[in-house]
């Protein structure tokens, strides 16, 4: 049986307003390498960094 799946970015697309807790915004300014490819996807842009 194949599953149906989306990507974070698809799912995302209408998406106007979305709360995030504290934790996947500072793995994403610290780029930290554990969890940076789970938390890009929902940042601005995907490229737009805190402090550049």
């Amino acid at each position: 049986m194949e599953k149906d799946t989306m990507k974070v970015a698809e799912a995302l697309l209408e998406v106007t307003h979305l709360f995030l807790d504290t934790a996947p915004v500072i793995y994403y300014v610290e780029e930290n390498p554990l969890f940076l490819a789970s938390v890009t996807p929902i940042c601005p842009e995907n490229s737009r960094r805190v402090g550049s």
